[in-house]
């Protein structure tokens, strides 16, 4: 008799529970959107670009209704009419190619971008960067229970965190490159800062790796992933990423106020706890022979050599040779990856070695050197004073 009446007071209890569950469902008050609209930005996506927004339920988890549309211009915007929804939380995902601020240039590959979102007071839902790093530890803090505000709130500080960045903003999908305000120019500023000199798979693999890694504890423990974007961020050329993005709406024909993004990326540089592991490396032996950039020798002696260097993507070098010991020879071999005006070897190409043959001459009585030194002075990633100079004394011959 008690076996009996514990099995029926379980199954009330379940059916009790299935119908609280039922009862909620029908509960839900649907939505209707006359219009969703918004901009999928990395840089600004382009014509052709395809948009799918899901529904979500209250566990993140897809309801299988969605809704497709593709984006008919390079502003990157797109829109939806008459989307009618049962949850008000959405998800969003952008794939296509997009305009890279850095390169100046359309992407040589396909992007995605994800964002999760509230629509129940809202019509415009934008995707980029920030909402793609903050989506997956959103959802892990509300597979804890933590309600979708305070988990949207405590994923994009603990996202913006990643980047030394401490200000409130307002959330990622209502964000916008195009326009002013420290939110804006924030989102604009990680964008390059994850961008950097990195292809597309190799941005892509960044993104991923980040939001693994953040994903249950909200903060970035592998150092390297870190290392990754300081390497790049203290390399860009603000200037010239400002001029791309200003050049590129001007010829599409739109007028937009890009936003003060600069700072963002110089206190990072300037206060990162990440360490710098793309230094431009002087191999010990190139092409030619001996170094003789590598190392600390102040004696050299008569014969050929290389000027060698190894450039991660992003460097460049400047080289200025002063003696008149030095001949560079260009017979049979050519300079390799390097300019050469007078006594300057200039980088042509980052990511590349560059190399070139040197003879050190012995001292011939008829020329009357002024003296037997050979000055380097090596400039680093635009360096207006040598971060480097090396004298070198020529052994004379015997």
């Amino acid at each position: 008799m008690k076996k009996t009446f514990t099995l029926l007071l379980i199954a009330g209890f379940v059916c009790l529970l299935t119908s609280c569950e039922k009862q909620e469902e029908m509960t839900v008050t649907p939505i209707f959107k006359e219009k969703i609209s918004g901009y999928a930005q990395k840089g600004p996506f382009i014509s052709g670009t395809s948009i799918t927004i899901a529904e979500l339920n209250n566990r993140m988890g897809q309801t299988g209704k969605m809704f497709d549309t593709q984006i008919t211009n390079n502003e990157g915007c797109f829109e939806l009419n008459n989307v009618e929804l049962s949850s008000p939380y959405v998800e969003l995902k952008a794939t296509g190619f997009y305009f890279n601020e850095v390169s100046g240039k359309t992407s040589n590959a396909q992007l995605t971008l994800n964002a999760i979102a509230d629509l129940q007071d809202a019509a415009t839902l934008n995707v980029n960067i920030l909402s793609h790093l903050e989506k997956p530890r959103i959802t892990y803090l509300m597979s804890l229970g933590n309600d979708f505000a305070s988990a949207k709130t405590q994923a994009q500080k603990e996202v913006l965190a990643i980047f030394g960045i401490t200000k409130e903003i307002p959330q990622a999908e209502t964000l916008d490159i195009t326009k002013t305000g420290d939110g804006n120019a924030i989102l604009l500023a990680v964008s390059l800062m994850a961008q950097g000199f990195r292809t597309e798979a190799e941005l892509s693999e960044l993104l991923a790796n980040i939001c693994t890694d953040i994903r249950e504890d909200g903060k970035l423990d592998n150092t390297t992933l870190g290392s990754k974007l300081l390497n790049d961020a203290r390399l860009l050329n603000l200037a010239q990423v400002r001029a791309n993005l200003e050049a590129r709406y001007q010829a599409l024909g739109v007028t937009v106020t890009i936003p003060e993004f600069e700072s963002y990326i110089t206190d990072f540089v300037a206060n990162s706890p990440y360490t710098i592991t793309n230094n431009i490396i002087y191999p010990e032996m190139g092409r030619y022979g001996t170094n003789a950039l590598f190392g600390d020798a102040t004696t050299i002696k008569v014969g050929t050599y290389s000027l060698a260097a190894d450039l991660p993507k992003g460097t460049s070098l400047k080289i200025v040779v002063t003696s008149e010991r030095v001949a560079f020879s260009f017979f049979p071999d050519v300079p390799i990856n390097f300019t050469l005006s007078g006594s300057t070897l200039t980088s042509v190409e980052s990511g590349q070695q560059c190399d070139i043959k040197i003879e050190v001459r012995p001292a011939y009585s008829f020329f009357d050197y002024q003296n037997k030194n050979i000055t380097i002075e090596i400039y680093e990633n635009g360096a207006t004073t040598p971060t480097r100079t090396k004298i070198i004394e020529i052994e004379e011959v015997s």
